[in-house]
């Protein structure tokens, strides 16, 4: 809601809703100065200017918070017999991977009390491991089997891989070598007799041999030649169809032998997953601390609080580790003065359980978001924000207890401050009456916050003038030129850290 002229000059004119003291300064007692009690007037002021350094406190309630929580949640799955993760609802046909919610026998059997400040790698808590003991014993037999069923299928596959190449570097190469063989000498017969028949025929005029010889070395020849049609016949017929034949059912033999081998492979590396599964369930049923911290239970979602007995499913929030050795401050601003909070800013933090106690720190980060959470303020329509303050100092502290944060915001520059004593709301006018040398003068002044009894004046005022503290009614009482024997004020009006 954007604030309207009047009462945003309200809220400037009265600064102890948006601040408190700043550190070191309690009031007029500390400056001389400050006052002039005459008794001719009202006391007055000098206007002085504001150091370089100069800061304001801005005091708002805190609370510590650990920079790191780490939520522990049940990790153990609902795994069935046969070593496959359960869905949840019972739907997916046991799809590899699912994870149960619902309570499933699994419950807690040891605890370390809430609030117990716990080492790293410490137990908190232990599941009933023995479900998923028994699931692991069973599929440490089935891998046992696996690896021997692979085995045999290793061993068949060597045999094929051996058969194979037996058959291409041996049995073929001879078989092509004796058909080769035959033809040739089916070739070198026939050629024999053809040259013996040749002779025959010119030796029979002369009447050396007879027609008959003649005719029996005819059919020879012809012997001879369907010898070595048959030779050149069985040549063809085992390149082209016998070894290819051969060739192909070793081919398969050594591919059902392979895909037999990955098959029990796979079957061996999945018992082995499954293995490992259970095995992992048997480990994570041991819950043990990520890092040290103090510990808190968590609750289920229908409130119930943790303890033995207790049934337990996969992503159940158990615990809450908070690290101890880095707290952080959480500190809630207004939403009319958040505008002057930014990163890097220093702050002082002091932490209502331990009394005397400061600490120092920086704004780490302004949230750009009100804080929704914040019941007070919904109730109060007054929106705040949360800013996080990294602590300078190692303390170590429990987080949710309260805090008063003093966030140190540095002043305008070349700003002038008066007493917030000196500043009158008129209308929608924000005035100081200052005492000049004719008299008292009405004057409209820019200020901005400042402690709960100092302002930033940024223009309307000359540093060395005097202003009218308190209520003033021009009319009701006359004031004086300002002495000049009033104690001087020093350069730095408010202190710095």
């Amino acid at each position: 809601m954007r604030l309207v002229t009047p009462t945003r000059l309200f809220l400037l004119a009265i600064p102890m809703v948006a601040m408190t003291g700043f550190a070191g300064i309690t009031g007029a007692e500390r400056w001389p100065w400050n006052r002039d009690h005459r008794p001719e007037g009202p006391p007055v002021a000098k206007v002085v200017r504001l150091d370089s350094q100069s800061r304001f406190g801005l005091t708002v309630p805190g609370q510590i918070k650990s920079a790191q929580y780490t939520m522990i949640e049940c990790e153990v799955e609902n795994i069935s017999g046969a070593g496959l993760p359960t869905t949840s609802g019972g739907g997916g046909g046991g799809r590899r991977g699912g994870r149960s919610e619902t309570p499933a026998g699994l419950t807690i059997i040891s605890l370390v009390p809430e609030g117990t400040y716990v080492r790293a790698g410490q137990v908190l808590a232990e599941i009933d491991p023995s479900r998923f003991e028994e699931i692991a014993r069973l599929l440490r037999i089935r891998v046992e089997e696996a690896n021997a069923v692979e085995a045999k299928a290793h061993y068949d596959l060597q045999a094929a891989e051996i058969a194979l190449s037996e058959y291409l570097d041996g049995v073929r190469l001879e078989t092509l070598m004796q058909l080769e063989g035959q033809v040739a000498l089916a070739k070198s017969q026939v050629q024999q007799q053809r040259d013996h028949l040749d002779w025959t025929n010119r030796i029979l005029p002369l009447g050396y041999v007879a027609l008959s010889a003649v005719r029996d070395e005819a059919i020879s020849m012809l012997s001879a030649e369907l010898a070595l049609d048959r030779a050149e016949r069985s040549l063809s017929d085992y390149r082209s169809y016998t070894e290819p034949k051969l060739t192909r059912q070793l081919e398969v033999r050594l591919e059902q032998a392979r895909a037999t081998h990955t098959f029990a492979q796979r079957r061996r590396e999945l018992d082995e997953e499954r293995l490992a599964l259970a095995e992992l369930q048997i480990e994570r049923c041991t819950i043990r601390a990520p890092h040290d911290g103090q510990l808190v239970y968590g609750t289920t979602r229908d409130d119930t609080p943790i303890r033995l007995g207790l049934e337990v499913y996969r992503r159940m929030r158990l615990f809450m580790l908070p690290d101890l050795e880095r707290p952080v401050v959480e500190a809630q601003v207004n939403q009319t003065q958040i505008w002057m909070v930014s990163e890097g800013q220093e702050a002082l933090v002091r932490v209502d359980a331990k009394p005397g106690l400061i600490l120092r720190g920086r704004v780490a980060k302004v949230s750009p978001f009100v804080d929704n959470e914040d019941r007070m303020a919904q109730l109060s329509g007054i929106m705040r924000y949360n800013v996080r303050i990294d602590l300078d100092d190692r303390e170590r502290l429990l987080p949710g207890l309260s805090a008063e944060v003093e966030i140190l915001i540095p002043a305008k520059p070349n700003a002038l401050t008066i007493p917030s004593e000196a500043l009158s709301v008129v209308g929608n006018q924000t005035i100081c009456y200052v005492v000049g040398p004719n008299g008292v003068e009405r004057r409209v002044v820019g200020v901005l916050p400042g402690s709960i009894d100092r302002l930033q004046v940024v223009e309307g005022l000359d540093e060395g003038e005097q202003v009218i503290l308190g209520p003033y009614d021009p009319s009701s009482e006359p004031v004086s030129a300002p002495p000049t024997d009033l104690p001087q004020p020093p350069s730095d009006v408010v202190e710095t850290v």
